[in-house]
């Protein structure tokens, strides 16, 4: 199952990442997402600077993430502890903050859930604690947010990607959402000014749900 960032990163070397640009809306009504009808202005400008450096000597567990100092510049993905330098930049904060009080505001108004956002942990299994940039978790599964933490998947997981954080976000995180249940998956490209939204299938796979051209760039 190959789709259109997959394809543009299947040989992708962290520190020459090049991105390609898509012409993809920058303002876009979701019609397929659980949260259909949500329009979401991203407010794709400026720049954006993180690093990620995958430590490998040995499987890591939640346990181990636990032990880290509060406020560690760390996820464990897939056994796997990642160093995250925390250095997003006004074009994140942007971004982040537009999909963040458009989704806020819809969810509130419909009543059917909470939205967060980073700095949260994600926990999925024993191996892998997450920080998306932005969850929405369901009514009806409010339960799995405990005190320290999600322990669960998320009904809706946003990641924002930079070079340095794209292999992850689009390769393991994305395998680990799939298999630990995450319904709704969009990954927002900055330098593509797009977003692709994937949905879970009853077989438990991903599916690209929605991929809008740019109508106007198109012409």
């Amino acid at each position: 199952m190959v789709f259109g960032i997959f394809r543009r990163y299947k040989n992708y070397i962290p520190s020459g990442l090049k991105y390609k640009k898509l012409l993809l809306v920058p303002k876009q009504s979701l019609g397929t997402s659980m949260i259909s009808g949500c329009t979401v202005d991203f407010g794709f400008t400026g720049g954006y600077s993180l690093t990620m450096l995958g430590i490998k000597e040995k499987t890591h567990t939640i346990k181990d993430y636990k032990l880290l100092p509060e406020g560690a510049p760390y996820q464990l993905i897939g056994g796997e502890l990642i160093i995250t330098a925390p250095e997003p930049t006004p074009r994140h904060q942007i971004i982040s903050a537009n999909i963040f009080e458009r989704i806020r505001r819809f969810v509130k108004e419909k009543g059917i859930g909470i939205v967060l956002y980073s700095p949260i942990d994600i926990y999925l299994g024993e191996e892998n604690a997450c920080q998306p940039d932005i969850v929405f978790i369901s009514k009806q599964r409010q339960e799995i947010i405990k005190e320290d933490g999600i322990y669960g998947p998320p009904d809706l997981v946003i990641e924002i990607l930079s070079p340095a954080t794209a292999y992850y976000d689009i390769k393991k995180k994305f395998r680990v959402y799939e298999k630990y249940g995450v319904k709704e998956y969009w990954i927002v490209d900055p330098e593509m000014k797009g977003v692709e939204v994937f949905l879970l299938k009853p077989n438990g796979e991903f599916e690209l749900s929605s991929k809008e051209k740019n109508r106007q760039e198109a012409k």
